[in-house]
């Protein structure tokens, strides 16, 4: 089967962790766009293959949303603030309205961001940590900048579609675990 050059995509073909700052029905029908993260999460579709992400996390849910966080069930990891905001009812009725009542799960739910990125990390596959392959998106809908941690980057290197924005500098959270590192 080809796929559309039109399709958004992230330029890798396997990364460790995957996080993904916003989704919303704004966003992608499904909340976020499986063709980018690599998971369909419907039992009877295969995923795409590629990205082939060992862990995906969701930080929040966009306001136009209204509590809908369909495509939460794909993730992995979420933070209790998203958990807290979800309205269920609307979540559920799209879910079954589209016969995909997968999305609608909801993933582990930790304390905060910070707790999110440390299970990414501590459950990515990865026996060398520091090399973890990591990428991090505002939503499925803007690719025109990511964040990825330096083993990721060299997949980057000398392509002539990619242009490297900053040097490396760690994540940054605040004392409440708030990622303030953003897309």
């Amino acid at each position: 089967m080809q796929t559309s050059p039109l399709i958004a995509r992230l330029p890798f073909e396997h990364v460790d962790g995957l996080v993904v700052e916003w989704i919303g029905k704004e966003i992608s029908g499904a909340g976020m766009d499986p063709a980018v993260v690599g998971r369909v999460g419907i039992r009877s579709v295969p995923d795409p293959g590629k990205p082939f992400g060992n862990k995906l996390a969701v930080l929040g849910v966009t306001e136009d949303s209204y509590g809908n966080a369909i495509g939460l069930g794909n993730a992995d990891y979420t933070t209790r603030k998203v958990a807290n905001h979800i309205d269920l009812l609307p979540m559920y009725m799209n879910s079954i309205t589209a016969a995909g009542t997968e999305s609608a799960r909801i993933p582990a739910v930790l304390t905060d961001d910070r707790a999110v990125y440390q299970a990414i990390v501590a459950t990515c596959w990865r026996s060398d940590l520091e090399n973890a392959r990591l990428c991090q998106i505002r939503s499925t809908l803007h690719l025109h900048e990511i964040l990825v941690s330096p083993a990721l980057y060299t997949d980057l290197e000398g392509r002539p579609d990619a242009e490297r924005l900053s040097d490396p500098a760690p994540l940054e959270f605040s004392a409440a675990g708030d990622l303030l590192t953003r897309v």
